[in-house]
């Protein structure tokens, strides 16, 4: 069992319809890794899960989830090209306005494919169900479907388990009332959370709403994110965001850690650090600051 390894900016909305000529601006503008997302509604249905299935048929909830084999079809021929330079993960994203809803995708057998979980809740029930959920990694938005107000108690219990927010600035390209939206959604949560556990993606469709990841980290100084935050967004809490859908996908697992030496002779290297206060060499999780980059 290996877990995923993500370094770089990163883009955790990419519709699943992508064409050919948006996987390859991802490329060209360094993004080292995608997620193609799915999109589930079952905010109209009932929440009540169907009877149990006779031997021999098929899953009665297969028709709300597409096997990830088929989501990546159409780019299957650009991403194995590519494979050395972009790592893509699946993504399915549920629209739901009751708790019960979603049993309906869990219980799916090609719902256990996808890498991360994301919801969008469209009513203040299903915004506190999935605040509270340890299922669900990510929690979204979208101005025509969510009806609800963030607070502070609910905001806190998803960053306290290591959930995250994710801002779309798609949504912000279309108009200006979807403007105004998002960025009322973004000043949420500075004020109830400090920005902290937030995600930009794009949310891209085509290749003319994908962005180049130092601008995208401009416009997260816009919606109330510190300038580490705004590089954080496309970056650490991104790595973070993939780890921590991989532990909950394997479950708890055991590890061993042992101390290497060169030889028998010499100390632990970690002991050596320790005694050699000197030693101040970090690996930072960002190579290049904004600062540095747009005046370029």
């Amino acid at each position: 069992m290996s877990f995923p390894s993500v370094n770089g900016f990163c883009d955790l909305n990419i519709a699943h319809n992508a064409d050919n000529r948006l996987i390859q601006r991802v490329i060209e503008y360094g993004y080292k890794a995608i997620a193609l997302n799915w999109t589930v509604d079952v905010s109209k249905t009932d929440g009540k899960l169907p009877s149990k299935k006779k031997k021999g048929n098929e899953d009665n909830n297969s028709n709300l989830v597409i096997l990830p084999k088929e989501l990546i079809s159409a780019q299957k021929n650009l991403i194995s090209k590519y494979s050395d330079k972009l790592k893509v993960f699946l993504r399915i994203t549920i629209v739901f306005s009751k708790p019960d809803q979603l049993k309906q995708v869990f219980s799916s057998q090609q719902y256990k494919s996808y890498d991360i979980t994301a919801v969008l809740p469209t009513t203040d029930v299903a915004y506190q169900h999935a605040c509270g959920n340890s299922s669900i990694d990510l929690l979204s938005f979208e101005i025509e479907v969510t009806h609800y107000r963030p607070n502070r108690k609910l905001h806190k219990q998803l960053t306290d388990r290591n959930g995250y927010f994710e801002i779309m600035y798609s949504q912000a390209l279309k108009s200006s009332v979807r403007r105004q939206e998002t960025i009322t959604m973004a000043q949420y949560f500075h004020i109830y959370g400090k920005s902290k556990n937030v995600i930009i993606s794009s949310g891209a469709v085509n290749y003319l709403e994908l962005r180049n990841p130092f601008d995208v980290a401009n416009l997260g100084l816009l919606l109330g994110l510190s300038e580490e935050q705004s590089k954080c967004s496309l970056t650490r809490n991104c790595k973070m965001l993939i780890l921590t859908a991989a532990g909950r996908r394997y479950g708890k697992v055991a590890i061993t850690v042992e101390l290497s030496t060169k030889d028998d002779d010499e100390e632990p290297s970690i002991k050596r650090t320790k005694l050699n206060p000197s030693n101040n060499d970090h690996m930072s999780d960002v190579t290049h600051s904004i600062s540095s980059l747009t005046t370029t």
